[in-house]
């Protein structure tokens, strides 16, 4: 868990800190002020600077082209030059996130675009290893790489990147072979919009036979008392979601797909999911209460606070809605021993420091409306 939080360089970014974060905290501002950009730095940073938290950013937010593989094949190629601050594509732009734990200690992702040449000593060749891991660039490696460091002195890994035709101004990150490390448990993110049916697959498979399974259908009968249970329905060519298959107790003959229920129980099961089955210890949701009557988002928070204290979870998480901090707010009236775990976070468009509210200082910033809306 972390408890402060320095970026520079990414994204919206040219230098911010939050300090004091807690178990669960809450991202609000106005639009453009950077609650999406604070919860991708923080999976970046938690991932240890795994490329792949880039590549799911880029491709989240539409920043992508399409071009041919080597068979011939339309694939995405991530546009990467939105991840620095300014946009910038030039050899040299920066960008650093560190996180500072309670303990003291501080874990740093770094990363440069750099110039790769042959004389440089920590280029990866063709033909030789990388890492040390038994992985070859298969082609021709680029002139210029993101290159990716954690914690000062940390062994560094080159992304290749290359122009794209037509515009000097797009770094593309090339198809991601190239990361031989063992990949590290990158953060589950939510998002109401954009949730990959695969990540959901995996979530399901870690509790369909575990106690957790109905933790999921409490959850989700806080908005359908008759709901009795969830089944997968048996086609596998279909994706996840349109598979999610709700049992009512009104004695029907088979399973309501979770759809015909409405949004606000297909998004309260997604978050349900991923807090009890996310294998890191960070859970980052954008829209926490999308889609969510204000009579659910008490009882969404419940589960969340207490899921996140039972798996000994950190949870960042954006709004705009002051409905949703109020109802924070409630459940901290009920429960007062979480109050020392609660954070609210506004974040102010261009600034350089995160104001942060505790749960004691909730009243002062719902009557503040904290400038939750944009």
């Amino acid at each position: 868990m972390f408890k402060d939080l320095r970026i520079h360089g990414f994204r919206c970014f040219e230098s911010l800190t939050v300090s004091d974060l807690g178990r669960v905290n809450l991202l609000v501002g106005e639009n453009g002020a950077g609650k999406t950009s604070v919860l991708e730095g923080m999976r970046l940073l938690y991932s240890g600077g795994n490329p792949i938290s880039l590549l799911a950013s880029a491709l989240e937010r539409g920043e992508y082209d399409s071009d041919e593989d080597e068979r011939g094949h339309l694939e995405r190629v991530a546009v990467l030059r939105f991840v620095f601050f300014g946009r910038a594509a030039e050899r040299g732009a920066q960008l650093s996130i560190e996180g500072q734990k309670p303990d003291g200690t501080s874990q740093v992702v770094h990363a440069e675009i750099v110039d790769v040449s042959a004389n440089d000593p920590e280029a990866p060749q063709f033909g030789v290893p990388i890492m040390g891991k038994g992985t070859e660039w298969q082609g021709m490696f680029p002139d210029w790489a993101i290159r990716i460091r954690r914690d000062e002195g940390s062994a560094s890994v080159d992304v290749p990147i290359a122009w794209s035709p037509g515009s000097a101004r797009r770094l593309r990150l090339m198809a991601p072979r190239w990361d031989s490390r063992s990949r590290m448990a990158i953060p589950v993110f939510l998002r109401a919009n954009g949730i990959d049916d695969t990540v959901l697959g995996q979530l399901w498979d870690q509790v369909v036979a575990t106690p957790d399974k109905d933790a999921v259908v409490r959850s989700l009968r806080y908005v359908e008392r008759s709901i009795q249970d969830i089944d997968l329905r048996s086609d596998p060519r279909l994706p996840f979601r349109s598979r999610v298959a709700v049992r009512l107790d009104n004695d029907a003959a088979s399973p309501a797909p979770i759809g015909s229920l409405g949004e606000g129980i297909a998004w309260l099961f997604t978050l349900a999911l991923g807090a009890m089955a996310t294998p890191s210890r960070l859970l980052l949701v954008d829209d926490i209460d999308a889609g969510l009557h204000h009579r659910v988002m008490t009882p969404m928070w419940s589960m969340i606070l207490d899921t996140a204290r039972r798996r000994g979870l950190q949870i960042l998480a954006t709004t705009h809605s002051i409905d949703c901090i109020t109802a924070l707010r409630r459940v901290v009236t009920d429960q007062p021993d979480l109050a020392d775990e609660i954070r609210v976070i506004r974040l102010v468009k261009g600034g350089r420091e995160g104001i942060t509210f505790t749960a004691d200082e909730l009243d002062a910033a719902i009557e503040g409306e904290v400038e939750v809306r944009g």
